[in-house]
């Protein structure tokens, strides 16, 4: 009796399953890819990067407004010429595998680890790619190239246009960028690697290094009032000739061989 209870379940359950459309398969495999869920991740990722340039909540909350609609079209005419491609791509038998998998307790728990998994995925690649283009300008052959002008690190080039544009570069790396005798006042680098970049004689009034990498760097006669250092890590960078003393640095989390006009603080180190 219990054999026959089992076959008339997975008897039933294959003809829920037959009777879904290949249609209404690629639907539901295209809401779960697509879903609420990630497309909330999306925004709330969006919402959190743009939290960075200074916004206040109530700035953050129009923003999200206005590009909701848009937002709404766009996921829609995505998912309309997915359906196409799914169905130029691959097999009935391979989107009904996929369908029965993402139907699955399995399937469930992958997708639902999905969401974040592309963000800590897109995060990694863009580490990686600056290490690699780090590397490559350690080679003399690159350097060379540098040298005469045929080789632009194209991270380098489009964060120094970031600044140019926006006086915003957050997460950058500026490593051993001129930045010297400009007006950056109220630039926002939050999170960037700005090991000896030089600042030299620039008006940095307001400035957000929150979160950065400050080693070897130059401040020598930058104008620096105002500008928030909070969990900074500062070693052998030079603030000589500046306004700048120890107690403005106080809320980053390492400072070490700092140069001040008052002498060299060692804190931390």
């Amino acid at each position: 009796m219990r054999k026959i209870y089992l076959v008339l379940c997975f008897v039933y359950s294959s003809s829920i399953i037959s009777s879904t459309s290949l249609d209404e398969k690629i639907d539901f495999i295209l809401d779960s890819e697509l879903g609420e869920e990630v497309t909330n991740t999306i925004i709330e990722s969006s919402m959190e990067s743009l939290s960075y340039s200074g916004m206040t909540a109530e700035e953050l909350d129009e923003v999200n407004k206005i590009t909701e609609p848009y937002l709404e079209t766009y996921i829609k005419d995505i998912k309309r010429n997915v359906r196409i491609l799914y169905k130029e791509t691959f097999t009935e038998d391979e989107i009904n595998a996929y369908y029965n998998f993402l139907n699955s307790k399995s399937g469930r728990s992958f997708k639902s680890k999905m969401p974040q998994f592309s963000i800590d995925m897109m995060g990694m690649v863009f580490s990686t790619l600056t290490d690699l283009l780090s590397q490559m300008e350690l080679d003399p052959e690159v350097n060379t190239m540098i040298e005469q002008d045929l080789y632009v690190n194209p991270l380098m080039a489009d964060n120094m246009a970031d600044i140019e544009n926006n006086n915003s570069c957050l997460y950058c790396d500026l490593s051993f960028q001129s930045l010297r005798d400009r007006n950056l006042d109220g630039v926002n680098l939050s999170g960037s690697r700005l090991q000896s970049a030089d600042f030299t004689n620039s008006s940095l009034i307001g400035a957000n290094f929150s979160d950065t990498n400050l080693v070897d760097t130059n401040f020598t006669g930058a104008n620096l009032e105002n500008s928030n250092f909070t969990n900074a890590v500062i070693e052998s960078a030079d603030f000589r000739l500046t306004t700048v003393k120890i107690i403005d640095l106080e809320d980053a989390s390492y400072i070490c061989n700092v140069k001040l006009s008052g002498g060299i603080e060692n804190i931390d180190c």
